[in-house]
């Protein structure tokens, strides 16, 4: 069984326990057939330089949530990272095609696509610097104008959640946000996984949010340690959940899209 027929079955076996394990991307035309039978149309937004990736569907409504893609594409060993950050599977992807309303589905820069302005440290050591950071808030702004919204909530997975963070501290616009499996004190993760350090932001170093925000954690969470999420909410605060049984590669969708209809 091919890498891709594997995991078209773990969904399919996932679904119907109510998780998560992600739904395939290697494949980008089969990536824009499946979002565009979800309702979703695709919108590519030159910014800051760099290429970014989304899909939205709905105008209609004051609040558009926005699922930020993880880091993308899985290292091959801990000393090789991938040529392509473009993910083999989202979790991001298969949240937001679930959630109603408003929605976009937002990829990290040069995930999707390539330019002359992506360089390997930008999914590697540099993947929260200001230069990605400024990009995706640019790509915020871009999508916000199109939908109409006048407030964003802001949901992110794995990295994607660490984005949302940062992203939440310098906006005035997001009311809420939501963070899964998400290494927020980047220092201990990195630490805990015997990890180069990264160069770039560190949600530590930021101002509590003042949002409302809920941080996730997966108790058989190998890649991000609960540690990491714990840490986090102690110096800064927002409220902590912890799934016993979720991982980093599979939880409980409902349960997430749960927490998001309650957000403000």
């Amino acid at each position: 069984m091919s890498r891709r027929q594997k995991a078209a079955a773990l969904l399919a076996a996932f679904l119907l326990a109510g998780c998560a394990c992600g739904v395939p991307v290697a494949d980008r035309q089969g990536l824009a057939q499946r979002l565009a039978e979800a309702g979703m149309s695709h919108r590519r937004i030159l910014s800051a330089g760099f290429p970014v990736h989304a899909w939205l569907r709905g105008h209609e409504g004051r609040t558009l949530t926005v699922v930020i893609e993880g880091d993308g594409a899985a290292w091959f060993s801990p000393q090789w990272p991938p040529a392509d950050p473009t993910p083999d599977y989202s979790l991001a992807l298969a949240l937001a095609r679930e959630i109603p309303g408003a929605v976009a589905y937002l990829g990290r820069p040069c995930q999707f696509e390539m330019n002359a302005a992506c360089r390997i440290e930008h999914w590697t050591r540099r993947r929260f610097s200001p230069e990605l950071v400024e990009a995706l808030d640019r790509a915020l702004d871009a999508l916000k104008q199109e939908s109409g919204a006048d407030r964003l909530r802001l949901v992110g997975h794995s990295g994607g959640g660490v984005m949302a963070v940062l992203l939440a501290a310098r906006r005035h616009d997001v009311s809420a946000v939501l963070t899964l499996m998400s290494p927020l004190a980047l220092s201990l993760w990195t630490q805990s996984q015997m990890l180069t350090p990264l160069s770039g932001l560190d949600p530590l170093a930021e101002a509590p949010l003042s949002q409302t925000a809920i941080h996730v954690a997966g108790g058989r969470d190998p890649i991000v340690p609960a540690a990491s999420v714990r840490a986090y909410v102690a110096a800064k605060g927002g409220d902590y959940l912890e799934w016993p049984d979720a991982d980093h590669a599979c939880w409980p969708i409902r349960r997430a899209l749960s927490l998001i209809e309650e957000m403000p």
